[in-house]
């Protein structure tokens, strides 16, 4: 899994971007004109349920195939909404 922020690309170049990157499965939240654009992208061996997102924010829960449990992904380019 791996997240993508301040991309400055539309949500159409993401999806191309993140398949030549060999992840099959994502969240595109497209840039506003040339700010921001987060992305959050994941392979096959992972089950991923979206909670929310925003232009500033996704918040997914995460099952791995391998582990019965799951854990939370939130993902946010500001500082401000890192908690620590």
């Amino acid at each position: 899994m791996v997240f993508f922020m301040e991309t400055k690309i539309d949500e159409k170049r993401m999806e191309k971007i993140k398949r030549r990157c060999g992840f099959v499965n994502g969240i595109n939240v497209g840039a506003e004109g040339s700010r921001g654009g987060i992305c959050l992208a994941w392979k096959e061996e992972l089950q991923v349920r979206l909670k929310t997102f925003s232009p500033n924010n996704i918040d997914v829960l995460i099952k791995e195939e391998s582990v019965n449990e799951e854990w939370r992904f939130t993902g946010s380019p500001l500082a401000s909404e890192w908690g620590f």
